[in-house]
């Protein structure tokens, strides 16, 4: 006759110890935290990618808008001239769409100018002429537009405009 333990039926079951429970666990909550502890780079990247397609945006639209900017005194009021640049401001949304002026709830980014002499760089130095015909123009590019100006992240980058030869 053949006496049964209350423990030899063990062996026929299938089921998981608390130990091997306890290692499982402690694994996928190390799985976890790695993966919920990248969130914030990956965020960070996301915005900074943002940033720099809407700065993109922006300079694609200006060089748009100083390619066909005007070189003669007066004419209508509508017409942006090379020589009042310096007093134009241009302000976008975050996704780099123009607005009418500062106080747009959506306004982020304040673009400016500085019209300079027609000049350009060499790889062994600076060379400068003197024309009314082209303008090198500086572009300030600063955001956000709620900060206080001394907070304000700046991007900077040149234009060079050129009058076209009438025929």
């Amino acid at each position: 006759m053949k006496t049964t333990s209350p423990w030899s039926h063990r062996n026929n079951l299938h089921g998981f110890t608390l130990v091997e429970l306890v290692l499982a666990i402690g694994v996928m909550s190390f799985s976890l935290l790695a993966v919920v502890g990248s969130l914030p780079l990956g965020l960070e990247s996301v915005q900074e990618a943002m940033v720099q397609a809407a700065k993109a945006n922006i300079c694609r639209e200006l060089r748009g808008e100083l390619q066909q900017i005007s070189f003669k005194s007066g004419g209508d009021a509508s017409t942006v001239r090379i020589d009042s640049l310096d007093n134009v401001k241009y302000f976008y949304t975050r996704e780099g769409m123009m607005v009418s002026g500062p106080t747009s709830a959506n306004a982020y980014y304040e673009a400016t100018f500085a019209v300079g002499e027609g000049s350009y760089s060499k790889l062994d130095g600076d060379f400068t002429f003197q024309s009314a015909n082209a303008r090198n123009i500086k572009v300030v590019l600063s955001y956000p537009l709620q900060a206080p100006a001394a907070n304000r992240k700046q991007t900077t980058f040149s234009l060079f405009a050129a009058k076209q030869k009438s025929n």
